[in-house]
């Protein structure tokens, strides 16, 4: 069974420089919005769309959006992002404050490798312009994905959560 997701955009986010605010309108404008709904435990385990946020993050500002498609039981999966103004402060291990700027903003791709294991994830893709691979380290927690956002060239270990996107 394959299950085709795409990506959703974030709820809330801090005023914009006006330059971040053109690169990301395009992207904002091509995905529905996150609502906050209660989910049963899925049987999808972490196929399916998530809304991303930096864990210490009290403006729950979504720093990215994923789509992961899979086989029942396949040890790899496909998937697709679209990164938001907030991963700038993310990529530069500040606190999430939703101002900062960056090359970044608006950025969509395919991830480049994606392992699953039973309720575990590792999502690789690389949105900088040096090519340095970006993680997502994530295991299912209850309804949601808990794990961390890596970018080691950047000394970057920062703890993020994922909730479901869903169905409209």
């Amino acid at each position: 069974m394959l299950v085709l997701l795409s990506a959703c955009a974030p709820t809330t986010q801090a005023p914009v420089a006006p330059a971040a605010t053109a690169r990301a309108s395009t992207a904002a404008a091509t995905v529905a919005p996150a609502h906050a709904v209660d989910h049963a435990p899925s049987p999808d385990g972490v196929r399916g769309n998530w809304r991303v946020v930096a864990g210490d993050d009290p403006g729950d500002q979504a720093i990215m959006a994923i789509s992961l498609l899979s086989a029942d039981e396949a040890a790899s999966a496909n998937g697709d992002y679209v990164l938001f103004q907030p991963v700038c402060d993310v990529v530069d291990g500040q606190p999430v404050e939703g101002t900062s700027d960056c090359e970044l903003i608006g950025q969509t791709g395919t991830f480049e490798r994606i392992e699953l294991l039973g309720d575990r994830a590792v999502l690789a893709f690389s949105p900088t312009a040096d090519g340095a691979e970006h993680r997502l380290e994530l295991q299912l927690d209850g309804d949601a994905l808990a794990g961390h956002y890596v970018a080691e060239g950047n000394d970057v270990r920062r703890a993020v959560r994922a909730d479901r996107m869903p169905d409209d």
